[in-house]
Order: structure tokens, then sequence, then C-alpha cells
């Protein structure tokens, strides 16, 4: 008997009929290997292999995945297939495919034993079978949604049981007198009733990945435009502002102090958010992760609150990848991190998907591990014991307010990240190579002492006349207590500051 149940909850696009699309009456099934790291560093990658998407063809091409709570994986490809893995962590992993005929899958969310897919038709669900998948005459139910300009990307979920995905365009109510509607990215919520969506966020140029707490607290992070820099990470200490959608208000808007910015060797690229759920995966808990699928780097958000302030700083692991990542989940089961991506041939050309799972040893991290902005200076802990001699000496750090904005309004000395448009852009901007946007160094601060903590991990960075600022950059070029070299930057945004201790 089949047990698998299809809907279509929130057509974006004209979808394809019921009866016109293919059933899988005979799902295919394959074992593929996972091959796990012999490193012993704090942070090792092992690699899942895929199946391939038709034989002797390239792997699948991922577009979404998560995990069940029992640990088992439900992965949509771009081709419009979903699959399920079974013995993740075993050296043999189960593979089928329960579902196809899906148009393109962007994201996908496992809710309470459903699987939710955002696709380029809108949102389906699919409900786990108990054995493989298929169905004969599945129900179309049709709710409302906005004439998208571009597909939906990322799929999360609340306690409720909301939907969350992000739209590059979608046409939102000034909310003046002229009653017109503009066409702005924004995050939507589409309500677990069925009643409708909300947009929040609106009047970005391309958001990207979502973040919810347990508290409800919902984080995303946008892509920049070539032609303007200033890409961020925005926060919002609630998911649901019930009066955001009232007759005649605006929608929640792009907000004026984000919780970091995005340098823009990261900005111009699209990817995920994740947040780190427990302490199985080291010292990061609760904390945020950034995927772009333009560079092959993991990167982590230090997050701290100062007097409701919501603040942190942007650094990379000392990871690499085959390519750009695009999602990132952590598997229930394990408590690890999984990441999917693409990587590109040597010419260029070909993009092959893969799948690796980033696991916590719980071994030294050479990485700072916690950022915390104070009025007399800046306090960093490193996830390793450090040489006191060298972490000691100011001259080991750099600390750089940054200006960055287009190339010609930088160099004329102009060009506040929110109001500057390219040079000529008359009535609208212009797009520019990437190489236009350029990072200045507007003032460099002097590091006056450095005390290091009795853990051999801390130090405090004393820094006369420490203010806040939206764009700085913390070098630093150390040793751990065993000699390995440990440097790296640290993009921080400092809206407040705290008491030194």
């Amino acid at each position: 008997m089949k047990a698998f149940v299809y809907a279509l909850l929130i057509p974006a696009f004209a979808p394809t009929s019921a009866e016109s699309r293919s059933p899988v009456d005979a799902p295919a099934r394959v074992a593929t290997q996972l091959r796990r790291s012999t490193e012993t560093a704090g942070y090792v990658v092992d690699i899942l292999e895929l199946p391939e998407a038709h034989p002797g063809g390239p792997p699948l091409d991922v577009g979404g995945f998560d995990f069940f709570p029992d640990g088992r994986l439900a992965l949509g490809t771009a081709g419009g297939d979903v699959w399920v893995a079974h013995g993740i962590d075993s050296d043999v992993i189960q593979w089928w495919r329960f579902a196809t005929g899906l148009r393109g899958v962007t994201g996908l969310k496992v809710v309470g034993g459903g699987v939710y897919v955002a696709s380029r038709e809108g949102i389906v669900r699919l409900r786990d079978p108990d054995t493989g998948g298929g169905w004969d005459s599945p129900a179309v139910a049709k709710n409302g949604i906005p004439p998208l300009g571009g597909v939906l990307s990322d799929l999360e979920a609340d306690a409720a049981g909301n939907l969350y995905s992000a739209a590059g365009k979608v046409p939102v109510k000034k909310g003046d007198a002229s009653g017109r509607a503009s066409s702005e990215g924004a995050v939507l919520r589409f309500r677990a009733d069925g009643s409708g969506w909300d947009a929040f966020f609106t009047g970005n140029h391309a958001p990207t990945g979502i973040a919810l707490s347990p508290n409800g607290a919902l984080t995303y992070a946008e892509r920049g435009a070539v032609w303007a820099p200033g890409a961020e990470i925005e926060w919002a200490p609630t998911s649901v502002p019930e009066n955001a959608q009232a007759p005649g208000a605006k929608p929640l808007g792009r907000g004026d102090t984000p919780l970091c910015w995005i340098p823009s060797q990261w900005a111009d690229s699209a990817g995920g958010l994740a947040r780190v759920p427990s302490e199985g995966w080291g010292p990061w808990k609760d904390q945020l992760l950034l995927f772009r699928d333009g560079n092959t780097a993991l990167l982590g958000l230090l997050r701290e609150e100062v007097r409701g302030r919501v603040q942190g700083g942007l650094l990379a692991f000392p990871l690499r990848f085959p390519g750009g990542i695009q999602r990132g989940r952590f598997n229930p089961a394990d408590g690890q991190l999984y990441v999917s991506g693409r990587s590109v041939s040597s010419s260029g050309g070909l993009r092959s998907s893969w799948l690796q799972r980033v696991r916590y040893t719980g071994g030294a991290l050479l990485m700072p591990v916690e950022f915390r902005a104070e009025r007399k200076g800046v306090t960093l802990r490193f996830g390793c014991d450090l040489d006191t001699e060298t972490a000691a000496d100011p001259g080991h750090y750099r600390l750089e307010i940054l200006h960055e904005a287009p190339h010609g309004a930088l160099a004329a000395g102009t060009g506040s990240p929110r109001e500057t448009s390219p040079e000529g852009a008359g009535s609208g901007p212009r797009k520019l190579p990437p190489d236009r946007i350029t990072v200045g160094v507007q003032r460099v601060l002097r590091v006056e002492s450095v005390s290091v903590g009795t853990d051999d991990k801390s130090v405090f960075l004393e820094v006369p006349d420490f203010q806040p600022s939206l764009r700085m950059r913390l070098s630093y070029r150390l040793r751990t207590v065993e000699g390995l070299e440990l440097r790296g930057e640290l993009f921080p945004t400092v809206h407040a500051l705290g008491e030194s201790d």
C-alpha cells in the first residue's frame, strides 16, 4: 500500500497538474560510502558520497536537505527528486528516492514527521512513508501567494509550524498615500493554518538564508549587489511581529542596526544560515554559521548582546571545501554539521554537487570562539592554549575601522554604504564589476597593551577611545603553546560597549 501523500500548499506559479506527474512505483535504491577523516584537528571533514543522478552521470544536484529526529536524511535535488538516506553515520549509506516530478528543490525542512519542500512552484508537503514512496492520485490544495519575480530560497519553520522562506522579489505595499506596491526582496512567513502569508524584512537586494532560535528570534543574511556594498546579517527579537501586516501598516523593513556586516569578499554570493543547537559541536552553541556559495569558507558569527543590542563578528573556520557552501543543517542524532555545495571544474564549466560532515572531535580549535566589545577595548577567547609571549605583544594585533564603498565614491572620500550609488547611476543603480567595490581603512586604532587571561586562551586588547562602529577588522598573528601558527581576521559590527572585567 502506498503511504505517500503529496500536497501543493502554496503555489508560487501555476503548478503542473497532479495527473501529469509521473508516479514513483519502484523508487530507486542506491548504496554509497561514508569516508571518515583521519585528521586530528578540532573540526574535521567527512565525505558522504551522493547517488548518481543517472547511471554513469554526475552526483545529485542538491537543492536542500534536513534530518528526521531519528537521524535519517531527506534531500531534495534541483532536478525535482527527493531522496531519503538511512545509516548516515555508517560506512555504507542506504538511499532511496521516494518522490519525483517536482520543479526544482530550493529548500527543504522536516516538520512533524513530514517533509516540506520549497520549489519553483511553491511549497510542497511530502508525508514520510514507512517504506518506499510513490503516489496514486495526490490531493492538491491551493492557497494564495504573491506573484514572485524569483524562486523561494531556503526553508525554515518555527515552533508553531509556520514556514519561512526568502524571496528576491515580492510586491510589497509602500504604506504611503499612493497605495502603490514595490517589488522588493523579503522574508516570507506562510501561516501554519493555511490562511495566508506575511512579508518581513522588506527592502533588501536579495535575502538568501534564514535561521530561527527556540525563542522565536529570526535572523537572515542578504546577498550584496555588485554595485553597492553593505550586505548584512539582520536580526529581529521575534519572528512573528503580529502588527506588521495590519491594514495600512508598512511591513517590517530592513533594520538600521544590523547584527553584523558581511565583508565584500563574502557578500556577493548566496547561501544559508544555521544556528548551532547544542554543545555536541563544541563551544559554538547558540552561535550562527553563514554559508556562501561564492567561496569555499565556512563562516561563523560570534554573537553577543549588550544592553539589548545584538552585535557580532564574522570569521572563517580554518577548513576548506570542494566549492562554495549553499546549505547546512545539524543532525539531531549525532549533533554534527552537514553541508552541501557545488564544486567547479578547472575549466569553470561543470558544477558538481557534494555533501560533507563537519565533525567536532573535542580537539583544540585554532580560532577565536568568543568576542566581546567593551568600554576599554576588546576581549577575544580562543579555542586553544596560546603562546603567552606572542599573545601579550600588541604588535601581533591590528584593529581597523573600515569604509566599504564603490571605488569612485571611496576615492572621493564620500559614500555612505547606505546612501551611495555608483558614479553616473542616473535614475537608478547601475551594475559595476565586483572589483569596483573597495574596502578602505578609515582609521587604525592603537592597541595600547594586551593582557593574557589565566586560562591562557583569552586576551584583552586595551584600545584607548574605543567606540562603536558598523565596520571593523581585527587581525591577529599568534602562536599556540605547541608552536603552531594562529592567524586570521574577525570582522565585527559594534553597536554598544559592555563593561570591562
